[in-house]
Formats: structure tokens, C-alpha cells, sequence
């Protein structure tokens, strides 16, 4: 870096030694006072070159640590704008905490037992249906049928319906046939069971045309077919009534089904 200093050849008037000069140059006024006592002690011709090496050897050394405290003072600004930069982390306080355990609910455990209640009781209970009997007697026959109308009237609407049933197809050409289809066919209407007992209806129009429960069953099947959102085929068999059989009761009756339609 510098130019090395030869101790052999300087006079004893340069008696101060290498490293305490060293270490006197590295601020600016130990620096200035070192040559101001050499340039007082020297008088030899020797003397004043070694002096002027020493002064070149001072000022390099100086610049060089001006050149490294610029950088370090240009770190030290690049340091600080960093940190100026970052984002400030904040630390939840105590009082947060304390705060945000105070706005949690307590928490209660509850113990639930099971209720201990019987099970539902099922309905077990069937109609009975009892057999007809095979028979001639005319009077056994219609008193079977009047039994079965009489289930219908007490509540026991699917039994007394199966007994008509089964008194109609057993014997159908019994007077009381077309009698027993057509209180099956009220029975089924009971039970909302409007397409059965449409069916009864019609069993009653096609084999037993001459039949006098015909009308009847003719405004059954009307309001059947009306509960089955029918209303056209409702309609024409309303208007058939009033036609076939005028000023009779079931006319009247299909009369008023009419001018509901209306309505």
C-alpha cells in the first residue's frame, strides 16, 4: 500500500517508533502534530526525504480511511431505510387477550338420558270376512245382503264391503247382485277408494242395464269421476240422467252437479 519505512537509516532525532506512528496517523490531528514534530526535529538532508515519503505514506492512508468511512456511513443509510420500510409487527396485549376469553361463553356439559317410554302399541285388528255360504234360499240370500249393508252402517266398512263383493260375484244373477255392487261401491267411496268403486259402478251399467239401482249407480259413477279430476266424463253422465230419466229425484240430483259446474 505504502512505501516501508527503513529504521536503520533515520536519525535518533526520529527516535518515536514505527507502530506508535501508525497508530497516530489515523486521525487527522494525531497525523498533523507527528509531522509537525518531525519537521522540527529534522536538519539533515536524509531526514527531509524520509519526512516527505512519511507525509505521501500519511495522506494515502487518509484517503483510504475516508474512502471506508463513506461506505460505512452508505451502509449504514441503506440500513435504516430498511428498516423504515418494514412493516411494524404489533403484539396482541395482555388486556387483548384478557378480552377476547372474556367474549367466549362458558361452556356447560349436559349429561341427557334416554327417555324410558313404551313402544307405540300397533293396530293389530283385521275385518273379518266371513264366507258366504253357498245357498238356493232366496230369503237366506237377501238377508246376507241386508247383513252386509248393515257392516256398512256400523263402521265395519271393509268387511261389509267384502261381503257384498263376495255375494255379487257368487251369485250373480240374484235379484240382490246389482244391489250388493252398488253398496260396495258406497263402501269403496268411504275408504276414498273412488277408482274401486267406479268399478262397482260400471259392473252395475254393463251386466244389470235394467236394473233400478242403474240411475243410481249411474250418479255415483259421476261423482266419482269427478273426484278423479274427470269433470268431462262427470259431466256427460250428469247430462245422460237428466235426459234418461227426467223429473225424477236422481234427475234433480244430477240437475244440481250440473249448475255447480257452472259455478
Amino acid at each position: 500500500m505504502g512505501r516501508n519505512l527503513d529504521v536503520g537509516k533515520m536519525s535518533p532525532l526520529s527516535s518515536v517508533s514505527i507502530s506508535s506512528l501508525i497508530h497516530s496517523i489515523v486521525s487527522p490531528a494525531g497525523g498533523a502534530f507527528v509531522l509537525l514534530a518531525l519537521s522540527s526535529c529534522a536538519s539533515t538532508g536524509g531526514t527531509q526525504a524520509e519526512l516527505s515519503d512519511l507525509k505521501t505514506e500519511i495522506q494515502v492512508i487518509r484517503d483510504e480511511n475516508a474512502q471506508w468511512h463513506r461506505r460505512v456511513e452508505k451502509l449504514e443509510s441503506s440500513t435504516f431505510v430498511t428498516q423504515t420500510h418494514l412493516p411494524a409487527r404489533t403484539v396482541p396485549s395482555a388486556a387483548a387477550y384478557s378480552s377476547d376469553a372474556a367474549a367466549l361463553p362458558d361452556l356447560t356439559v349436559i349429561k341427557l338420558k334416554p327417555k324410558r317410554q313404551p313402544a307405540p302399541k300397533l293396530s293389530v285388528e283385521t275385518p273379518v270376512r266371513e264366507p258366504v255360504e253357498p245357498t238356493t234360499d232366496s230369503t237366506v240370500l237377501d238377508a246376507e245382503v241386508r247383513r252386509a249393508i248393515d257392516l256398512l252402517k256400523t263402521g265395519n266398512v271393509q268387511g261389509g264391503v267384502g261381503r257384498l263383493e263376495d255375494f255379487a260375484s257368487a251369485y250373480p244373477h240374484h235379484p240382490e247382485a246389482a244391489r250388493a255392487w252398488f253398496y260396495s261401491g258406497v263402501g269403496k267411496m268411504g275408504l276414498n277408494d273412488f277408482e274401486g268403486a267406479a268399478s262397482s259402478f260400471e259392473k252395475i251399467l254393463s251386466a244389470y242395464s235394467t236394473s233400478e239401482m242403474v240411475p243410481e249407480a249411474m250418479l255415483k259413477l259421476g261423482d266419482c269421476r269427478t273426484h278423479l279430476h274427470l269433470l268431462g266424463e262427470a259431466r256427460a253422465l250428469y247430462l245422460r240422467i237428466r235426459s234418461n230419466y227426467p223429473g225424477t229425484d236422481v234427475s234433480a240430483e244430477a240437475e244440481g252437479r250440473l249448475a255447480a259446474f257452472k259455478k
